[in-house]
């Protein structure tokens, strides 16, 4: 009884070792290999130039908008000095 119980358990186990996933790489690239592509590189690079860009615009819009509004009530002012005088 003892022996055959053995003898099942041990199959099972076989057969769980013979299923399970495994991992086959080509080459000798192995993990990362896609990050150290040129091309990867590359793309990665634009997009990074992309979002600075836009950041950049974004910032300029917010600037141009804060000097209309210094050039806007400098205009005021110089308007109510005149009329005071």
């Amino acid at each position: 009884m003892l022996s055959t119980t053995a003898r099942l358990s041990s199959r099972s186990v076989v057969c769980a070792a013979r299923f399970t996933p495994r991992r086959f790489y080509s080459g000798g690239d192995g993990a990362g290999s896609v990050a150290k592509s040129q091309g990867f590189n590359k793309k990665e690079q634009a997009h990074e130039n992309q979002y600075a860009r836009q950041k950049e615009i974004e910032e300029l819009k917010k600037l141009k908008e804060q000097l209309e509004k210094v050039q806007q009530e400098v205009k005021e002012l110089k308007e109510s000095k005149v009329e005071k005088e």
